[in-house]
């Protein structure tokens, strides 16, 4: 594998002569190809801003209309998530993915994470006993 040099004498920057001998990481090399679903770090530039703004101002309108609304919304909720977007997320379950689950009295079986680091430590947790043998592909996981 070539050397990529990572000091850029244009920018100012001057890194010590051997960082120039450091290989491109893998996980670089997957980001140059463009995907359909993202599932690596944070890309800010995927938010369709506009509409975002948009739905930041209609909610900002019924706030002012309703302070107790921003106060349920904007406070933390439930740690196993809100019970109204369980719901709703176990019947889209069912309804487009053909996942068969009870809307109405299985919704407590949905979970929610804070991101692809908790689902995956939560599900080996609980899966995965010491000293169990696991296969992952290399590279593994960007995160």
């Amino acid at each position: 594998m070539e050397p990529i040099p990572m000091a850029d004498n244009k920018s100012g920057y001057q890194f010590a002569t051997w960082t120039s001998f450091i290989a491109e990481s893998q996980i670089r090399a997957l980001l140059k190809y463009n995907v359909k679903y993202y599932f690596a770090g944070g890309k800010p530039g995927i938010i369709p801003t506009d509409i975002f703004a948009k739905i930041l101002a209609d909610l900002s309108v019924q706030y002012v209309k309703d302070p107790k609304m921003a106060l349920d919304d904007l406070n933390y909720g439930p740690t196993g998530g809100q019970p109204w977007f369980l719901k709703t997320l176990a019947k889209r379950l069912h309804d487009v993915r053909g996942i068969p689950i009870d809307c109405e009295t299985q919704w407590e079986c949905v979970s929610i994470t804070n991101g692809s680091q908790q689902a995956l430590y939560a599900i080996l947790d609980t899966m995965v006993d010491p000293g169990d043998v696991i296969i992952t592909p290399s590279p593994a996981y960007l995160g």
